[in-house]
């Protein structure tokens, strides 16, 4: 859904997955599912919220990751572009964070299907 915007943004203010973890006491993977959307957890939906500032709830969270998601981006900290009136550079960024984390995400993904695939070559019988 929005988890990488979400995520870009407790990354300004270094808040990680496993920061919400430990506090809720639930798994790093759990935090990452709610916030990607795959799983729904109403504790771990409040507390991303808690994290960020200026959101005062989830759904607060998800309408300015809809509205970043348009070009928009609301980027906590950061002070618009004066010469164009914009967040330019930070447009500039989040795209190639969304890049990075695809990149990210699909080397994983190459990764665990090459294991796989030993693992099977492994216990063929061989002839």
């Amino acid at each position: 859904m929005y988890g990488g915007w979400i995520k870009y943004q407790l990354s300004l203010i270094n808040v990680s997955y496993t920061d919400i973890a430990e506090e809720l006491d639930v798994r790093d993977s759990s935090v990452a599912a709610v916030i990607h959307g795959r799983r729904t957890s109403a504790r771990i939906q409040q507390k991303t919220a808690d994290k960020l500032p200026t959101f005062a709830n989830w759904q607060a969270v998800l309408d300015a990751a809809k509205t970043g998601d348009k070009g928009e981006y609301r980027v906590i900290g950061t002070m618009p572009d004066s010469r164009t009136g914009g967040n330019k550079m930070n447009d500039e960024l989040m795209r190639l964070f969304f890049r990075l984390e695809y990149a990210v995400q699909t080397m994983r993904r190459r990764q665990k299907t090459a294991k796989k695939t030993r693992q099977r070559m492994a216990a063929a019988p061989r002839r």
